[in-house]
């Protein structure tokens, strides 16, 4: 028989009823820890689901990024074709120019009574008009390059803000859910998770 201390005096308690307590709760702590072992096999799902999405996370941020590197090295290869392109048509412009060749041409009688025009004169003049002339196409051409640059930096900059908002949105997505998880009772946040 075993002493056990119930209030004030001592109760002697025979070997059944202990034996029959112990057995008990040997049945109580056996249910538990299966509990507990359940418990502990979700909570290791859920760290490999999330250790597999950190993962799955940093390998799109790395992604981004060299597709970032990618358009930016696109559209600095379209900026210097698009300057070469501008090059070469004032080369063009100049070279038509320059190579538009005088005739010679024999005065006719009703020529010879208007009045005469120095070649000086003329040069003069073509210069002029020329000039007034590139002034105008190259004022053109260059409008629609600063269009077409502005329309591609556009897109380029659209594409740029989109990826960093979402990279900004999952952040605080990330940040709430470990807020959550640190608030909340762990046992309810893993049901929670795994049910959705």
């Amino acid at each position: 028989m075993w002493p056990a201390i119930f209030g004030d005096g001592y109760k002697y308690l025979d070997n059944k009823e202990q034996n029959f307590k112990l057995v008990a709760e040997i049945g109580k702590l056996r249910k538990k820890y299966t509990e507990v072992e359940a418990e502990n096999v979700k909570l290791r799902h859920i760290i490999e689901e999330s250790t597999g999405l950190k993962t799955r996370f940093k390998e799109l941020e790395r992604k981004n990024k060299t597709d970032t590197a990618i358009l930016i090295a696109k559209n600095v290869e379209l900026k210097n074709k698009v300057t070469k392109l501008e090059q070469k048509r004032i080369q063009v412009i100049t070279n038509k120019q320059e190579a538009s060749p005088t005739k010679d041409i024999l005065p006719s009688p009703a020529c010879l009574e208007l009045p005469v025009i120095s070649q000086q004169e003329i040069n003069i003049n073509s210069v002029i008009s020329n000039l007034s002339e590139i002034e105008k196409s190259s004022e053109f051409a260059s409008s629609i390059c600063t269009e077409t640059k502005l329309l591609e930096d556009k897109e380029v900059d659209e594409f740029l803000d989109s990826t960093y908002k979402e990279k900004i949105s999952n952040e605080i997505r990330e940040r709430n859910q470990e807020n959550n998880f640190r608030t909340q009772d762990p046992l309810s946040y893993n049901k929670d998770i795994l049910q959705s």
